[in-house]
């Protein structure tokens, strides 16, 4: 009897400490991609940009549009992802949706015109991507983990 409440016990206080420890990791993976805010800021300006029909874009912009993809792709990466099966598969979704925005964007056949609108459709896919799946499930494993509040929310930027 004593050894069953013992072992009891024992499982509560391991199984609370680990909700601690993985309450803190997603605390600091979350802050860390909260830190790339300025990418997705960036990333809301090209899309607004290159859907007016009065901007001038060049094959520089569109350019320079893969590289900002490039560049966000690689700090997201550099994140160390949360140990969760969830938050770590969540992680390789929020790494893989670059690649799959990268695939739609690219047109090498097509006049500037025409890679504009491919450019702006591998952006928009990849908001869409970050704003309705990566986002929303790291929101929840924070509000599972009783983290709630605006520090603790990953949110795409105002249109």
């Amino acid at each position: 009897m004593v050894r069953g409440l013992l072992t009891l016990a024992l499982l509560a206080l391991t199984l609370g400490c680990g909700r601690e420890q993985e309450a803190a990791e997603l605390k600091k993976y979350v802050e860390a991609i909260q830190g790339l805010d300025s990418y997705s800021r960036r990333v809301q300006a090209e899309i607004l940009r290159f859907d007016d029909p009065t901007q001038e874009i060049t094959n520089a912009d569109i350019v320079a549009a893969f590289d900002l993809l490039t560049e966000y792709q690689s700090a997201v990466a550099a994140v160390t992802p949360p140990t969760t099966s969830t938050g770590g598969n969540t992680h390789e979704l929020f790494v893989r949706s670059f690649d799959g925005a990268m695939g739609l964007a690219s047109d090498e056949k097509g006049d500037t015109n025409r890679r504009r609108h491919s450019a702006a459709i591998g952006l928009r896919n990849l908001r869409k991507r970050l704003k309705d799946r990566v986002y929303p499930t790291f929101n929840l494993l924070m509000t599972r983990l009783k983290m709630t509040g605006e520090g603790n929310e990953l949110t795409w930027p105002d249109e």
